[in-house]
């Protein structure tokens, strides 16, 4: 299913494998086959349809009880909207066409049944809905081309008896029709209508269902009459560049105002394109805007799509102009490339700007294409900028203007040996207290400090403080604040996930002599610090670790814990106020199908600290072996 943003994952008719049993006698034979699935979304003035086929490609591999088969899927649509929000009217038309040829899909044999569903789920398909958006405003009308990922639909539940060598049926379902592209209005309402025909043996399926055919949208091919056609006139190229696009198609792109005003009705009335002249052209970016001051790191990924071009990994490459720094350009095809920017200059001059894109003796260029927005350069003030090596828990108020910190996103790093923050609290977006611990073997001198922000807005504030703070010297021991002894560890979850690696769901119990995979997040939330706390998950019986892999996220470093030190005590060596790990777990399956596994996990502070809520520092989980 389309999605826009941040994509959400459907999974309305997805059909996660039931009861694994012990396999009968009779042999898994080679299954061949399709399912179909036709998604409609309706409601005033907006429609979408997209239809999508899998389809089996070649023999299996049989495992066990298991078959795996490669599959590919296909998704064809189209769709349309029309709304007006007070002076602006808003009109869209797109199609949809994508594939993927790297999926497998999973029959297993249980005691009572044979299932058959998607067993990796690949994806999405790059640029699959492309379309025009023509906005206009107080009859001045915009357009820009849309190009965006698509997901594949779930997977329909097909069951069948364990001697059957057909299987077929269909379902129909509804949903919340917001999941479509596009934007769909409240209330609209959408219908999953899936159709499946898989065989085996002796018996053969029906033949797959022909797709419906649509065509992308073009460019013009012959042009209406233009409005503000004079090149550099300064006069709106917009009237100029619609009005051909409605006399010979869709328009792609329209530069609005100014010196591009005269560009974009040039090219509508001239009637044979509607980019540059030359066969090749550099069409849209998306996103079109960036802030003064912000590091985009892998947060803010940038998407140019071209007509003509010939972009190649390792030739191409990418210049949004002075005081933009990219890592690179990454061709996904030879019209589609991304890129990242690492940073936004405050040199950076305000306003739109021009985009070029060189393969070799090929040069495009999209005017106006990016817009820089102004913003004040930020400052901190810290509060007090000086303490003694060897002091713990050192109190410090960071107050500043123009900054925009949130708790849970805003990360303080001095950039010196020894020195650590143990507590940080976001009071508002200009206020913040962090306690520091400094080593008593930190010499005496000037630690440099920054403060990374990624949060609800495009990118990574950073804020670099060269010699904002001081090492003044050796404390006594008497002078030496003691270390908060305060801090609330959680485990805040622990459950089954899907032994394939994928997403389907949480198994509902493990297969015998399978794999077995659980997720765990461990959480600090303070106020004190979490370093040195012990992470155990005891032996099980039923079950053999093969490895533990924890990522850390806000400060907490990222462990990979031996399973022997696993099984009786795993010393976290960095958990820091607001910092959290996610841990996976893998194991072989070793009980025997009727008897249950259960897997505890305990989380202990460090020495010297206290844990206002113990009751949540131990989790378990029992699942049944089939």
């Amino acid at each position: 299913m389309c999605r826009t943003g941040s994509l959400i994952a459907l999974s309305v008719l997805a059909a996660v494998p039931q009861i694994f049993a012990q396999t009968p006698a009779s042999p898994m034979q080679a299954w061949t086959g399709w399912a179909q699935c036709q998604i409609t979304i309706q409601a005033p003035g907006y429609s979408h349809s997209e239809t999508h086929l899998w389809t089996v490609a070649g023999a299996g591999t049989k495992n066990a009880n298991m078959e795996i088969s490669p599959m590919t899927w296909t998704v064809t649509g189209s769709g349309s909207l029309q709304r007006t929000n007070g002076p602006t009217a808003v009109t869209a038309q797109w199609t949809v066409n994508g594939t993927l040829g790297n999926l497998t899909m999973g029959a297993t044999l249980h005691r009572d049944r044979i299932t058959i569903q998607r067993w990796t789920n690949h994806g999405p398909a790059r640029g699959a809905l492309t379309g025009t958006e023509i906005s206009t405003t107080n009859g001045v009308p915009r357009s820009r081309l849309v190009v965006l990922d698509v997901q594949q639909w779930a997977f329909p539940g097909v069951e069948t008896g364990t001697t059957s060598t057909r299987a077929t049926g269909s379902n129909s379902l509804p949903f919340a029709g917001l999941r479509g592209p596009m934007n769909p209005p409240n209330g609209a309402m959408g219908t999953a209508a899936c159709t499946w025909d898989f065989a085996r043996g002796a018996s053969s399926p029906s033949a797959a269902p022909s797709m419906p055919v649509v065509t992308t949208p073009t460019s013009p091919t012959s042009g209406g009459a233009a409005s503000g056609g004079v090149p550099n006139s300064g006069g709106s190229g917009a009237a100029g560049a619609v009005a051909g696009g409605a006399a010979g198609g869709p328009v792609i792109s329209t530069p609005v105002g100014g010196n591009t005003g005269g560009e974009g009705g040039s090219a509508a009335s001239g009637g044979s394109t509607g980019a540059p002249s030359s066969n090749a052209a550099l069409l849209s970016i998306s996103p079109n805007a960036v802030e003064q001051g912000v590091s985009a790191g892998n947060a803010l990924v940038m998407t140019l799509t071209g007509q003509g071009t010939n972009w190649q990994q390792g030739t191409t490459t990418a210049n949004f102009g002075p005081g933009i720094t990219l890592t690179g350009a990454q061709v996904q095809s030879p019209t589609r490339l991304t890129t990242v920017i690492q940073l936004v200059d405050y040199s950076a001059v305000p306003g739109p700007r021009a985009v070029t894109v060189t393969t070799g003796s090929q040069v495009v260029t999209l005017p106006s294409a990016l817009t820089v927005i102004s913003r004040t350069r930020p400052t901190v003030q810290i509060s007090p900028n000086s303490a003694l090596a060897g002091q713990q828990g050192v109190t410090v108020t960071f107050t500043g203007n123009g900054t925009r910190w949130e708790q849970g996103t805003t990360a303080v790093i001095p950039t010196r040996q020894g020195v650590t923050v143990s507590e940080k609290t976001v009071n508002s977006p200009t206020s913040m207290t962090v306690k520091l611990d400094i080593s008593s073997s930190t010499a005496p001198g000037p630690v440099d400090i920054t403060v990374l922000n990624s949060g609800s807005f495009i990118g990574t504030d950073i804020i670099s403080m060269p010699g904002a703070f001081t090492i003044a010297g050796v404390s006594s021991p008497g002078d030496r604040t003691p270390r908060g002894s305060t801090a609330e560890l959680a485990i805040t979850s622990l459950g089954p996930a899907p032994p394939d690696g994928g997403f389907a769901g949480p198994p509902a119990f493990w297969a015998a002599n399978g794999t077995a995979r659980y997720g765990m997040a461990i959480n600090n939330f303070g106020p004190g610090t979490g370093d040195g706390a012990t992470l155990t998950i005891p032996a099980s019986p039923g079950l053999t670790k093969t490895s533990v892999s924890c990522t850390g996220y806000e400060g907490a470093q990222p462990v990979n814990p031996p399973v022997a030190q696993i099984e009786t005590g795993f010393v976290i060596p960095t958990l820091p106020s607001s910092g959290y790990l996610f841990c996976t777990l893998w194991a072989n399956v070793t009980g025997t199908a009727g008897t249950n596994v259960t897997v505890t996990v305990t989380l202990t502070p460090p020495a010297g600290f206290s844990d206002p809520n113990p009751r949540n520092n131990t989790a378990t989980n029992t699942l049944p072996i089939r």
